[in-house]
């Protein structure tokens, strides 16, 4: 009946011990890559204490009727736990997953709402540059008639130029021909004059 007793005893506290590791795991949730691990080095080395619940759990706790501290099945508590971190591990996925297509279709929810204004000022710069073309257009016409009249003008006034050249070398020759001529009809006065004095003289003597 005694040895009934401490192993009543020993599966209780088995069970009580092992609640209160799933409870402080879900207590102290990130802690969750690793508790697993903790525990069972803790069971092996005979005692437990949660971290966040306060309750502690010893296996070194002398049993009536038995020789040496209870097995814990350490595979079980694993095939328990797996099915957990796995359900846990998905939902993480699960909620970066939708954190990241929620942040994907807000950036396209701004993309769409941003195309239209950036097509429009798009539209707006082509019609601006078409208006400059036709702007620089209308100039450049402008200018070449410009430069034709210049040259134009530059022709006539080369022609004027001309003329007057030709006009001013006859002149410098009409004048060099006046001066050679005044010259002349000087010295032919002069020879008369003195031709006139030696006749005036002849007759006195």
């Amino acid at each position: 009946m005694g040895e009934a007793e401490g192993s009543t005893n020993v599966d209780l506290d088995l069970k009580l011990g092992i609640s209160n590791i799933y409870s402080a795991q879900a207590v102290d949730n990130h802690y969750n890559n690793h508790t697993l691990d903790q525990a069972k080095k803790n069971l092996i080395d005979g005692s437990y204490a949660t971290s966040g619940a306060g309750v502690s759990f010893n296996t070194k706790k002398n049993y009536k009727g038995q020789a040496s501290k209870p097995g814990f099945d350490l595979k079980l508590a694993t095939e328990r736990e797996n099915p957990k971190r796995l359900n846990m591990k998905n939902r993480i996925y699960s909620r970066k997953y939708r954190t990241k297509k929620m942040h994907y279709m807000d950036h396209l929810e701004k993309l769409t709402i941003a195309i239209p204004t950036h097509i429009s000022n798009i539209c707006q710069q082509i019609e601006e540059t078409k208006n400059e073309k036709r702007s620089l257009l209308i100039e450049q016409h402008q200018l070449k008639l410009q430069i034709e009249a210049f040259e134009k003008d530059k022709m006539i006034k080369e022609v004027e130029i001309g003329k007057n050249i030709a006009e001013m070398n006859r002149l410098m020759r009409e004048l060099q021909i006046n001066q050679v001529q005044a010259k002349q009809h000087a010295m032919r006065n002069s020879d008369d004059g003195l031709d006139a004095d030696n006749a005036h003289l002849d007759l006195n003597l």
